[in-house]
């Protein structure tokens, strides 16, 4: 990255670390999610998210309808503009708020709903300042029409779970049951085939464990028994539509 570029970064990192404390300060409940929430975890691949990663975007939170209305009245507090448009539409799901710097904050609401739903009311407790490992797989994999930034963020993560040092582990049960479900089931397959495709062209760290994590992933998914309403939505197969379309 240049210059440019690593400024905008640090921007962006600042800013969410300054909405963590913020919040925390306040009694605030949420987490971050997407590539910044990926950088926070997987501290021993910053330097590789730095130099190989394209420049973040944007800020993704997650919190529950319990402390929006307190998280959005702390953003006017703090001179945030707010998207009202979005507010009015989706506003039960999510909000989209801009900093005096112009930088971009969604903010997700007991639900990551994008190509796929992600319930999050339940697991913010599961870690923080991010959601899971697990949680924050299924956010980048859900989507149907991965960018490379979202493949390099998700080999990241199989890089972070992977290390010796490290506690954190997919939740290979919980993926599984959400696999249940076949629109899950057929994003999730199909993104596996180009993640290990990715891990392949863009080798760092532990290749062969990455790799390997990918196969328990891909047979816990596929062991798990499928109901009827998978088996019957599986013969019509992708001759219809089974992913919802996110407006960015």
């Amino acid at each position: 990255m240049d210059d440019l570029e690593n400024r905008k970064n640090d921007a962006i990192l600042a800013c969410s670390s300054r909405i963590l404390e913020g919040a925390k300060t306040a009694g605030i409940e949420i987490r971050l999610v997407g590539g910044v929430a990926i950088y926070s975890m997987c501290e021993a691949f910053q330097q590789v998210i730095s130099s190989g990663r394209e420049p973040f975007s944007d800020i993704d939170l997650a919190t529950t309808s319990e402390y929006v209305e307190r998280l959005e009245g702390l953003f006017r507090k703090w001179g945030f503009d707010q998207n009202r448009e979005v507010r009015i539409l989706f506003g039960r799901h999510r909000r989209v708020f801009y900093t005096e710097q112009s930088i971009g904050i969604d903010v997700y609401v007991d639900k990551l709903a994008l190509c796929q739903e992600i319930p999050i009311r339940d697991r913010l407790s599961l870690d923080y300042p991010t959601l899971s490992c697990t949680d924050l797989l299924l956010s980048k994999i859900q989507n149907v029409s991965p960018k490379a930034k979202d493949l390099f963020d998700l080999q990241v993560l199989l890089q972070h779970v992977v290390q010796p040092s490290v506690a954190d582990e997919f939740d290979l049960n919980y993926i599984s049951r959400l696999c249940g479900r076949w629109s899950w089931w057929r994003t999730f397959k199909l993104n596996l085939l180009r993640l290990r495709e990715h891990c392949d062209e863009v080798a760092f760290g532990d290749s062969e464990g990455a790799q390997r994590v990918l196969r328990e992933i891909e047979t816990a998914v596929d062991g798990e028994k499928k109901p009827l309403h998978w088996k019957l939505r599986n013969l019509i197969g992708d001759r219809v539509r089974w992913y919802e379309i996110v407006e960015d």
